[in-house]
């Protein structure tokens, strides 16, 4: 999930209330590239937008549901018209633009457990993992730096031929693929292979 209000202040440029300034192509993007890293290959998206409240040429609001390669099913929210604590930058208060809330944006739930994140809050039970055994919290913690500052020290890191780059040009494609079905499925009203 990512949901905040951004500032009426954010629009006063035209260009940004164009849909080539949306919240999937400006934040969107950024949720599917961590939530292939974490879950593995998006398979099929369905997607809805909508842009009711400021009404400007772009989106505002996005709901998915994901197919990974993997089998896993997934959803996802996006808004930028709705204040809540629900955003990375929110969560973890590694941006300090925004104030931190400490609350988490997803939430990934398998077989054996449950896990929060960005900030690694585990649930899961001692004993068998059904509903008739307390969940127990575990706050496994995540220290952070400022992401800005290390993503700089690492792209001067591979200018200077000193690491690899951590994200390559086909894995930005598959990401910018499986973004750009979000507003293919909306205008087609279909799911959408990828």
């Amino acid at each position: 999930m990512w949901t905040t209000r951004k500032a009426d202040a954010y629009y006063e440029p035209e260009w940004r209330k164009l849909r080539s300034s949306g919240p999937v192509l400006i934040n969107l993007i950024h949720e599917i590239d961590t939530l292939r890293y974490l879950c593995g290959e998006v398979k099929s998206l369905s997607a809805k937008v909508s842009g009711e409240v400021r009404n400007h040429p772009k989106e505002e609001t996005a709901a998915l549901v994901m197919e990974l390669e993997n089998g896993v099913l997934g959803t996802f929210l996006l808004s930028d018209v709705t204040p809540s604590p629900w955003t990375w930058e929110h969560g973890t208060g590694e941006n300090p633009g925004f104030p931190k809330s400490g609350q988490n944006a997803y939430r990934f739930v398998g077989t054996k457990g449950s896990l929060e994140f960005p900030n690694l809050r585990l649930w899961k039970t001692d004993g068998e993992p059904d509903w008739h055994h307390p969940m127990i919290q575990h706050d496994e913690g995540l220290p952070l730096e400022d992401a800005y500052i290390a993503q700089c020290r690492h792209f001067c890191r591979v200018i200077q031929n000193l690491e690899p780059p951590r994200i390559t040009a086909e894995d930005a494609t598959r990401t910018l693929a499986a973004t750009l079905a979000v507003f293919d499925s909306a205008e087609q009203g279909r799911q959408i292979e990828l």
